[in-house]
Protein backbone atom coordinates (compact mmCIF):
# COMPACT_ATOMS: atom_id res chain seq x y z
CA UNK A 1 0.00 0.00 0.00
CA UNK A 2 1.05 3.43 -0.38
CA UNK A 3 5.00 3.99 -1.52
CA UNK A 4 7.95 1.04 -1.32
CA UNK A 5 11.33 1.22 -1.55
CA UNK A 6 10.88 2.76 -5.43
CA UNK A 7 10.63 5.73 -4.12
CA UNK A 8 13.52 5.91 -2.14
CA UNK A 9 15.15 4.76 -5.59
CA UNK A 10 13.31 7.62 -6.63
CA UNK A 11 13.96 10.50 -4.21
CA UNK A 12 17.87 9.66 -4.88
CA UNK A 13 17.82 9.95 -8.17
CA UNK A 14 16.27 13.06 -8.74
CA UNK A 15 17.97 14.62 -5.78
CA UNK A 16 21.15 13.38 -7.61
CA UNK A 17 20.11 15.11 -10.93
CA UNK A 18 19.41 18.28 -8.62
CA UNK A 19 22.77 18.35 -7.60
CA UNK A 20 24.84 17.40 -11.33
CA UNK A 21 22.24 20.34 -12.51
CA UNK A 22 22.84 22.86 -10.46
CA UNK A 23 26.25 22.52 -8.68
CA UNK A 24 28.32 24.49 -11.86
CA UNK A 25 27.56 27.92 -10.67
CA UNK A 26 31.40 28.95 -10.15
CA UNK A 27 32.25 32.08 -11.66
CA UNK A 28 33.58 31.74 -15.27
CA UNK A 29 37.47 32.11 -15.02
CA UNK A 30 36.99 34.54 -18.35
CA UNK A 31 34.91 37.21 -15.95
CA UNK A 32 36.99 36.13 -13.36
CA UNK A 33 40.60 36.64 -14.58
CA UNK A 34 39.41 39.70 -16.52
CA UNK A 35 37.59 41.69 -13.52
CA UNK A 36 41.62 40.45 -11.18
CA UNK A 37 43.56 41.44 -13.94
CA UNK A 38 45.34 44.49 -12.61
CA UNK A 39 46.04 42.60 -9.59
CA UNK A 40 47.65 39.67 -10.66
CA UNK A 41 51.13 39.51 -11.16
CA UNK A 42 52.97 38.52 -14.35
CA UNK A 43 54.29 35.59 -13.13
CA UNK A 44 50.65 34.06 -11.34
CA UNK A 45 49.04 35.52 -14.59
CA UNK A 46 50.68 33.77 -17.60
CA UNK A 47 49.87 30.29 -16.26
CA UNK A 48 46.22 31.47 -15.46
CA UNK A 49 46.12 32.69 -18.87
CA UNK A 50 47.12 29.72 -20.18
CA UNK A 51 44.93 27.93 -17.93
CA UNK A 52 42.28 30.48 -19.64
CA UNK A 53 42.85 29.62 -22.95
CA UNK A 54 42.25 25.86 -22.14
CA UNK A 55 39.07 26.19 -20.98
CA UNK A 56 38.43 27.86 -23.70
CA UNK A 57 39.44 24.63 -26.05
CA UNK A 58 37.07 22.49 -23.54
CA UNK A 59 40.79 20.84 -22.34
CA UNK A 60 40.02 20.95 -18.69
CA UNK A 61 42.59 18.81 -17.11
CA UNK A 62 45.40 20.48 -19.30
CA UNK A 63 44.01 23.45 -17.79
CA UNK A 64 43.44 22.60 -13.95
CA UNK A 65 47.72 21.72 -14.33
CA UNK A 66 48.09 25.07 -15.51
CA UNK A 67 46.46 26.39 -12.38
CA UNK A 68 48.25 24.06 -10.11
CA UNK A 69 51.20 25.92 -11.38
CA UNK A 70 50.02 29.48 -10.25
CA UNK A 71 48.80 27.67 -6.85
CA UNK A 72 52.62 26.59 -6.54
CA UNK A 73 53.90 30.07 -6.78
CA UNK A 74 55.31 31.54 -3.62
CA UNK A 75 53.80 34.76 -1.92
CA UNK A 76 50.55 35.41 -3.77
CA UNK A 77 48.73 38.25 -2.85
CA UNK A 78 45.37 37.23 -1.62
CA UNK A 79 43.17 38.42 -5.03
CA UNK A 80 45.84 35.80 -6.39
CA UNK A 81 44.69 33.34 -4.09
CA UNK A 82 40.76 34.14 -4.49
CA UNK A 83 41.24 34.08 -8.32
CA UNK A 84 43.42 30.57 -8.40
CA UNK A 85 40.55 28.80 -6.21
CA UNK A 86 37.37 30.26 -8.52
CA UNK A 87 39.09 28.77 -11.20
CA UNK A 88 39.84 25.62 -9.72
CA UNK A 89 36.48 25.29 -8.81
CA UNK A 90 35.14 25.39 -11.81
CA UNK A 91 37.23 23.18 -13.63
CA UNK A 92 36.78 20.33 -10.66
CA UNK A 93 32.92 20.88 -11.30
CA UNK A 94 33.28 20.21 -15.07
CA UNK A 95 35.44 17.49 -14.60
CA UNK A 96 32.67 16.35 -12.40
CA UNK A 97 35.66 15.81 -9.46
CA UNK A 98 33.10 16.65 -6.69
CA UNK A 99 35.70 15.88 -4.03
CA UNK A 100 37.87 18.98 -5.01
CA UNK A 101 35.23 21.03 -6.01
CA UNK A 102 34.14 21.15 -2.13
CA UNK A 103 37.58 21.13 -0.51
CA UNK A 104 38.31 23.95 -3.12
CA UNK A 105 34.51 25.19 -1.75
CA UNK A 106 35.51 24.95 1.82
CA UNK A 107 38.91 26.58 1.91
CA UNK A 108 37.52 29.76 -0.03
CA UNK A 109 33.93 29.51 2.61
CA UNK A 110 36.46 29.61 5.34
CA UNK A 111 39.22 32.16 4.20
CA UNK A 112 35.77 34.53 3.12
CA UNK A 113 36.86 34.54 -1.12
CA UNK A 114 33.39 34.22 -2.11
CA UNK A 115 31.57 37.61 -2.78
CA UNK A 116 28.99 38.38 -0.74
CA UNK A 117 26.25 38.58 -3.30
CA UNK A 118 27.30 34.68 -3.88
CA UNK A 119 27.60 33.25 -0.51
CA UNK A 120 24.39 31.74 -0.20
CA UNK A 121 24.55 30.48 -3.00
CA UNK A 122 27.57 28.52 -3.75
CA UNK A 123 26.24 27.15 0.41
CA UNK A 124 23.42 25.89 -2.03
CA UNK A 125 25.98 24.50 -4.26
CA UNK A 126 27.86 22.93 -1.29
CA UNK A 127 25.09 21.34 0.02
CA UNK A 128 23.67 19.44 -3.43
CA UNK A 129 27.41 18.64 -3.88
CA UNK A 130 27.52 16.91 -1.08
CA UNK A 131 24.17 15.22 -1.74
CA UNK A 132 25.29 13.66 -5.16
CA UNK A 133 28.29 11.71 -3.07
CA UNK A 134 26.02 10.89 -0.58
CA UNK A 135 27.14 12.53 2.06
CA UNK A 136 24.08 13.48 3.84
CA UNK A 137 24.72 14.71 7.20
CA UNK A 138 27.27 17.40 5.36
CA UNK A 139 24.57 18.12 2.57
CA UNK A 140 21.74 18.42 5.45
CA UNK A 141 24.40 21.14 7.58
CA UNK A 142 24.60 23.62 4.19
CA UNK A 143 20.98 23.03 3.33
CA UNK A 144 19.76 23.91 7.03
CA UNK A 145 22.43 26.57 6.45
CA UNK A 146 20.88 28.25 3.37
CA UNK A 147 17.50 28.67 4.46
CA UNK A 148 18.54 30.36 8.25
CA UNK A 149 20.32 32.70 5.94
CA UNK A 150 17.44 33.10 3.01
CA UNK A 151 14.23 31.99 4.33
CA UNK A 152 11.61 30.05 3.05
CA UNK A 153 12.73 28.32 0.00
CA UNK A 154 10.21 24.98 -1.15
CA UNK A 155 12.92 23.02 -3.40
CA UNK A 156 15.31 23.17 -0.91
CA UNK A 157 13.23 22.57 1.99
CA UNK A 158 11.92 19.45 0.11
CA UNK A 159 15.64 18.46 -0.68
CA UNK A 160 16.31 18.40 3.28
CA UNK A 161 13.20 16.08 3.64
CA UNK A 162 14.22 13.86 0.98
CA UNK A 163 17.50 13.54 2.61
CA UNK A 164 16.15 12.42 6.10
CA UNK A 165 13.83 10.25 4.03
CA UNK A 166 16.94 8.81 2.12
CA UNK A 167 18.75 8.18 5.39
CA UNK A 168 15.27 6.53 7.01
CA UNK A 169 14.38 9.41 9.35
CA UNK A 170 11.28 9.25 8.65
CA UNK A 171 10.19 11.41 11.73
CA UNK A 172 11.99 13.71 10.59
CA UNK A 173 10.77 13.55 7.47
CA UNK A 174 7.32 13.60 8.00
CA UNK A 175 7.48 16.14 10.57
CA UNK A 176 9.46 18.60 7.99
CA UNK A 177 6.53 17.66 5.66
CA UNK A 178 3.45 17.67 7.49
CA UNK A 179 4.27 21.50 8.54
CA UNK A 180 5.40 22.64 5.04
CA UNK A 181 1.97 21.66 4.03
CA UNK A 182 -0.15 22.99 6.87
CA UNK A 183 1.54 26.52 6.65
CA UNK A 184 1.08 26.38 2.91
CA UNK A 185 -2.06 24.46 2.34
CA UNK A 186 -3.93 27.85 1.57
CA UNK A 187 -1.85 29.51 -0.29
CA UNK A 188 -2.09 30.51 -3.54
CA UNK A 189 0.00 28.18 -5.05
CA UNK A 190 -0.71 24.95 -2.83
CA UNK A 191 1.97 22.36 -1.90
CA UNK A 192 3.32 19.99 -4.89
CA UNK A 193 2.05 16.29 -5.02
CA UNK A 194 5.81 15.57 -4.18
CA UNK A 195 5.75 17.04 -0.45
CA UNK A 196 2.49 14.66 0.10
CA UNK A 197 4.34 11.55 -0.81
CA UNK A 198 6.49 12.47 1.49
CA UNK A 199 4.34 12.70 4.04
CA UNK A 200 2.42 9.66 3.70
CA UNK A 201 5.27 7.69 2.96
CA UNK A 202 7.00 8.29 6.22
CA UNK A 203 3.96 7.61 7.79
CA UNK A 204 3.63 4.26 6.35
CA UNK A 205 7.18 3.16 6.94
CA UNK A 206 6.44 4.16 10.50
CA UNK A 207 3.70 1.96 10.68
CA UNK A 208 1.42 4.62 11.13
CA UNK A 209 -0.84 3.25 8.51
CA UNK A 210 -4.45 5.42 9.83
CA UNK A 211 -2.27 9.14 9.60
CA UNK A 212 -1.14 7.95 6.48
CA UNK A 213 -4.54 7.08 5.40
CA UNK A 214 -5.54 10.64 6.35
CA UNK A 215 -2.90 12.31 3.95
CA UNK A 216 -3.68 10.12 1.44
CA UNK A 217 -7.47 11.45 1.56
CA UNK A 218 -5.57 15.06 1.47
CA UNK A 219 -3.48 13.52 -1.79
CA UNK A 220 -7.23 12.45 -3.52
CA UNK A 221 -8.59 15.76 -2.80
CA UNK A 222 -5.57 17.38 -4.36
CA UNK A 223 -3.88 15.41 -7.02
CA UNK A 224 -6.58 12.39 -8.08
CA UNK A 225 -5.73 9.23 -9.50
CA UNK A 226 -6.91 6.14 -9.93
CA UNK A 227 -3.33 4.77 -8.88
CA UNK A 228 -4.05 6.59 -5.25
CA UNK A 229 -7.81 5.56 -5.40
CA UNK A 230 -6.86 1.61 -5.64
CA UNK A 231 -4.16 2.59 -2.50
CA UNK A 232 -6.60 4.32 -0.92
CA UNK A 233 -9.43 1.36 -1.02
CA UNK A 234 -6.65 -1.18 0.46
CA UNK A 235 -6.75 0.31 3.38
CA UNK A 236 -10.70 1.19 3.90
CA UNK A 237 -11.19 -2.36 3.08
CA UNK A 238 -8.69 -3.36 5.91
CA UNK A 239 -9.28 -0.75 8.20
CA UNK A 240 -13.26 -1.41 8.91
CA UNK A 241 -15.64 -4.19 9.35
CA UNK A 242 -18.68 -2.89 7.10
CA UNK A 243 -22.23 -4.14 7.06
CA UNK A 244 -23.85 -4.72 3.72
CA UNK A 245 -24.86 -1.20 2.77
CA UNK A 246 -22.00 0.17 3.93
CA UNK A 247 -19.97 -2.29 1.18
CA UNK A 248 -22.16 -1.18 -1.45
CA UNK A 249 -21.49 2.01 -0.59
CA UNK A 250 -17.92 2.08 -1.03
CA UNK A 251 -18.16 -0.53 -4.34
CA UNK A 252 -20.60 2.21 -5.69
CA UNK A 253 -17.37 4.79 -5.14
CA UNK A 254 -15.25 2.27 -6.67
CA UNK A 255 -16.85 1.93 -9.75
CA UNK A 256 -17.65 6.33 -9.85
CA UNK A 257 -13.51 6.18 -9.89
CA UNK A 258 -13.00 3.78 -12.39
CA UNK A 259 -11.42 0.74 -10.29
CA UNK A 260 -14.05 -1.80 -10.07
CA UNK A 261 -13.66 -5.11 -11.39
CA UNK A 262 -14.66 -8.85 -12.08
CA UNK A 263 -15.06 -10.03 -8.66
CA UNK A 264 -16.07 -6.73 -7.44
CA UNK A 265 -18.91 -6.71 -9.83
CA UNK A 266 -19.93 -9.98 -8.34
CA UNK A 267 -19.58 -9.12 -4.93
CA UNK A 268 -21.59 -5.81 -4.93
CA UNK A 269 -24.40 -7.85 -7.10
CA UNK A 270 -25.08 -10.47 -4.39
CA UNK A 271 -25.03 -8.00 -1.76
CA UNK A 272 -27.62 -5.96 -3.70
CA UNK A 273 -29.96 -8.59 -4.52
CA UNK A 274 -30.03 -10.07 -0.77
CA UNK A 275 -30.77 -6.41 0.59
CA UNK A 276 -33.83 -6.50 -1.83
CA UNK A 277 -32.21 -4.01 -5.23
CA UNK A 278 -32.28 -5.49 -7.70
CA UNK A 279 -31.54 -2.49 -10.34
CA UNK A 280 -28.37 -2.20 -8.50
CA UNK A 281 -27.48 -5.63 -8.81
CA UNK A 282 -28.14 -5.70 -12.61
CA UNK A 283 -26.55 -2.39 -13.17
CA UNK A 284 -23.49 -3.79 -11.70
CA UNK A 285 -23.82 -7.36 -13.58
CA UNK A 286 -24.38 -5.86 -16.77
CA UNK A 287 -21.27 -3.63 -16.43
CA UNK A 288 -19.03 -6.78 -15.67
CA UNK A 289 -20.71 -8.54 -18.73
CA UNK A 290 -20.53 -5.90 -21.46
CA UNK A 291 -16.67 -5.23 -20.19
CA UNK A 292 -15.85 -8.58 -20.72
CA UNK A 293 -14.65 -9.49 -17.08
CA UNK A 294 -17.88 -11.73 -16.50
CA UNK A 295 -18.06 -14.03 -19.06
CA UNK A 296 -19.14 -17.81 -17.12
CA UNK A 297 -22.59 -19.35 -17.12
CA UNK A 298 -23.28 -18.20 -13.54
CA UNK A 299 -22.76 -14.93 -13.88
CA UNK A 300 -25.17 -14.93 -16.88
CA UNK A 301 -27.35 -16.60 -14.95
CA UNK A 302 -27.23 -14.11 -11.88
CA UNK A 303 -27.42 -11.29 -14.74
CA UNK A 304 -30.43 -12.71 -16.07
CA UNK A 305 -32.09 -12.98 -12.54
CA UNK A 306 -31.43 -9.19 -11.92
CA UNK A 307 -32.78 -8.15 -15.23
CA UNK A 308 -36.10 -10.16 -14.31
CA UNK A 309 -36.31 -8.74 -10.36
CA UNK A 310 -35.38 -5.18 -11.61
CA UNK A 311 -38.38 -4.74 -13.89
CA UNK A 312 -41.02 -5.80 -11.49
CA UNK A 313 -39.37 -3.95 -8.78
CA UNK A 314 -39.40 -0.53 -10.07
CA UNK A 315 -42.98 -0.32 -10.95
CA UNK A 316 -43.20 -1.50 -7.02
CA UNK A 317 -41.18 0.88 -5.84
CA UNK A 318 -43.93 3.62 -6.78
CA UNK A 319 -46.99 1.39 -5.43
CA UNK A 320 -45.55 1.32 -1.76
CA UNK A 321 -43.57 4.81 -1.99
CA UNK A 322 -46.88 6.22 -0.39
CA UNK A 323 -47.52 3.36 2.05
CA UNK A 324 -43.68 4.30 3.04
CA UNK A 325 -44.54 8.15 3.75
CA UNK A 326 -47.16 7.15 5.80
CA UNK A 327 -45.07 5.58 8.32
CA UNK A 328 -43.97 7.33 11.42
CA UNK A 329 -39.66 6.68 11.09
CA UNK A 330 -38.05 7.72 7.93
CA UNK A 331 -36.62 4.12 7.36
CA UNK A 332 -39.20 2.98 5.13
CA UNK A 333 -38.97 5.62 2.70
CA UNK A 334 -35.04 5.47 2.66
CA UNK A 335 -35.00 1.93 2.10
CA UNK A 336 -37.67 2.96 -1.12
CA UNK A 337 -34.99 5.62 -1.95
CA UNK A 338 -32.16 3.10 -1.95
CA UNK A 339 -34.27 1.29 -4.40
CA UNK A 340 -34.52 4.52 -6.65
CA UNK A 341 -30.65 4.69 -6.06
CA UNK A 342 -30.23 1.60 -7.86
CA UNK A 343 -32.28 2.34 -10.64
CA UNK A 344 -30.82 5.56 -11.37
CA UNK A 345 -33.80 6.76 -11.01
CA UNK A 346 -31.75 9.84 -9.60
CA UNK A 347 -34.59 12.46 -9.05
CA UNK A 348 -36.93 10.00 -6.91
CA UNK A 349 -34.47 8.84 -4.47
CA UNK A 350 -33.43 12.58 -3.93
CA UNK A 351 -37.17 13.39 -3.09
CA UNK A 352 -37.47 9.74 -1.22
CA UNK A 353 -34.20 10.32 0.54
CA UNK A 354 -34.98 13.66 1.62
CA UNK A 355 -38.40 12.91 3.16
CA UNK A 356 -36.87 9.93 4.91
CA UNK A 357 -33.99 11.88 6.33
CA UNK A 358 -36.47 14.91 7.45
CA UNK A 359 -38.44 12.54 9.44
CA UNK A 360 -35.41 10.73 11.17
CA UNK A 361 -35.45 7.64 13.44
CA UNK A 362 -33.57 6.06 10.73
CA UNK A 363 -31.03 3.01 11.87
CA UNK A 364 -28.60 3.88 9.27
CA UNK A 365 -28.70 7.53 9.16
CA UNK A 366 -25.45 8.41 8.18
CA UNK A 367 -25.55 5.94 5.19
CA UNK A 368 -28.87 7.29 4.15
CA UNK A 369 -26.83 10.75 3.60
CA UNK A 370 -24.17 9.49 1.69
CA UNK A 371 -26.59 7.64 -0.29
CA UNK A 372 -28.41 11.00 -1.04
CA UNK A 373 -25.22 12.67 -1.96
CA UNK A 374 -24.95 9.60 -4.44
CA UNK A 375 -28.19 10.45 -6.13
CA UNK A 376 -27.70 14.09 -5.69
CA UNK A 377 -24.09 13.62 -7.64
CA UNK A 378 -26.02 11.23 -10.17
CA UNK A 379 -28.52 13.73 -10.66
CA UNK A 380 -25.24 16.79 -11.65
CA UNK A 381 -26.17 18.05 -8.85
CA UNK A 382 -22.42 19.16 -7.26
CA UNK A 383 -22.62 21.68 -4.88
CA UNK A 384 -25.63 19.63 -3.08
CA UNK A 385 -23.62 16.59 -3.61
CA UNK A 386 -20.54 17.85 -1.78
CA UNK A 387 -22.55 19.61 0.74
CA UNK A 388 -24.63 16.14 1.85
CA UNK A 389 -21.19 14.25 1.79
CA UNK A 390 -19.55 16.46 4.46
CA UNK A 391 -22.72 16.98 6.60
CA UNK A 392 -21.40 13.04 8.06
CA UNK A 393 -20.34 13.63 11.24
CA UNK A 394 -16.51 12.88 11.83
CA UNK A 395 -17.60 10.09 14.39
CA UNK A 396 -19.53 8.36 12.32
CA UNK A 397 -18.08 4.75 11.17
CA UNK A 398 -18.61 5.83 7.75
CA UNK A 399 -16.97 9.15 7.60
CA UNK A 400 -13.94 8.32 5.65
CA UNK A 401 -16.55 6.91 2.91
CA UNK A 402 -18.34 10.20 3.31
CA UNK A 403 -14.88 12.48 3.00
CA UNK A 404 -13.93 9.73 0.06
CA UNK A 405 -16.91 10.72 -1.60
CA UNK A 406 -16.75 14.64 -1.38
CA UNK A 407 -13.07 14.35 -2.56
CA UNK A 408 -14.36 12.41 -6.19
CA UNK A 409 -17.35 14.61 -6.54
CA UNK A 410 -15.02 17.77 -6.29
CA UNK A 411 -12.56 16.48 -8.48
CA UNK A 412 -13.93 13.08 -10.17
CA UNK A 413 -11.90 11.28 -12.45
CA UNK A 414 -12.50 11.19 -16.13
CA UNK A 415 -14.74 8.97 -17.12
CA UNK A 416 -14.43 5.60 -18.43
CA UNK A 417 -16.24 5.03 -22.09
CA UNK A 418 -20.10 3.20 -21.70
CA UNK A 419 -20.41 0.40 -21.68
CA UNK A 420 -22.26 -1.72 -24.45
CA UNK A 421 -25.86 -2.85 -23.95
CA UNK A 422 -25.79 -6.72 -22.63
CA UNK A 423 -25.86 -9.71 -24.84
CA UNK A 424 -29.60 -10.90 -25.50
Amino acid sequence: MLTTSSMRKALQGALITLASATACVALLPNNALAAAKSEISAKVGKPLQEAKDLIAAKKFKEAIGKVKEAEAMPDKKPTEESLINEMLSYLYLQTKDYNSALNVYESMLAKGQFAPGDVNKRILTMSQLYLSLKNYPKSLQYAERYLKEVGQDPEVSRQIAQTYYIQNDFAKTADIASKYIKANAGGAKPPSEDWYKLWMSSLFKMNKTSEAADVQEQVLAMYPSQAYWEDMFKYVKSESSFNDRQNIIMYRLMDAVGIAKGQTFIEVAELSLASGNPGDAKYFLEKGVNSGELKGDREKKLLAKATADAATDLPMLASIEKEAAAKPTGEPLVKIAEGYLGHRQYEKAIEAFSKGLAKGKIGFQDESTINLGIAYLGAKKQQEAIKTFKSVPASSKVARLARLWASYAAKPLAPAAPAAPAAK
